[in-house]
């Protein structure tokens, strides 16, 4: 059964359902028709897979025949990968959350958390692998990392835009290229920059900012210029 409010929806790449996580003590996967109609848990109570509890952020492959999410507490912890129907779940890498496609639908970049370095604010990263799991490939290795966050891959598969600390330390939006170099930060402003969301022509970021008072506002950066225009208010104060 559904309860509690859909957030981090995500629609399959024809258009036809959407997939969302329920913001509830235990949350779970669901997919509904775009349509509308009764949502399909695919984690969770009545679905093929009933013991998966805290799965969070759906997002569909290219092709629309698997779906990611992550379980981001306890032991099941990692990036996991499911049917759209909820069958052949299966985790890919331990103790790593935040998966992004490639649009190629065989790679995906992630955050983990790479114990073998002994610098703790140096731990999480960004990764990227194979869609099973294999040649994992560590992308960077930045300072004051534990706020590292959303890496999102372009439509042409040649950048990841991601939150990182920044030295004043507020948390902005970063861009590389997908093999790690090049890392740059193209946002600054008051409060918090959140989830980075590319354009599908690639020529522009859609991100939200958190305030000091709690609000959020809603922003378009053009990749070219490094401008940013408001979105949502549009005319902020």
């Amino acid at each position: 059964v559904h309860r509690g409010p859909a957030v981090a929806p995500d629609w399959s790449p024809d258009g036809q359902q959407i997939a969302f996580s329920t913001r509830i003590s235990n949350a779970y996967v669901f997919v509904v028709d775009a349509s509308g109609g009764t949502p399909t848990p695919l984690t969770g109570p009545d679905s093929p897979n009933p013991v998966l509890e805290e799965t969070v952020t759906p997002e569909w492959s290219p092709s629309g025949n698997r779906l990611l999410f992550t379980i981001a507490a306890g032991d099941s912890s990692g990036v996991w990968l499911v049917k759209p129907d909820g069958n052949e779940v299966q985790k890919i890498v331990e103790w790593s959350v935040m998966g992004s496609w490639f649009p190629d639908g065989e790679h995906i970049a992630y955050v983990s958390w790479d114990q073998r370095v002994e610098d703790t604010g140096r731990r999480r990263q960004i990764f990227r692998a194979r869609a099973d799991g294999t040649r994992i490939e560590k992308l960077t290795d930045l300072p004051r990392s534990d706020r590292m966050a959303t890496p999102s891959v372009s439509p042409d598969g040649q950048q990841i835009a991601f939150i990182h600390r920044a030295a004043d330390g507020t948390e902005e939006v970063f861009l590389m290229r997908s093999d790690g170099t090049n890392i740059r930060q193209i946002t600054q402003g008051p409060g918090n920059a959140e989830r980075p969301e590319w354009h599908p022509g690639g020529e522009a970021i859609a991100f939200s900012r958190q305030l000091a008072d709690g609000s959020h506002r809603l922003y378009l950066l053009d990749v070219e210029t490094l401008e940013v225009e408001p979105v949502f208010p549009a005319n902020p104060d």
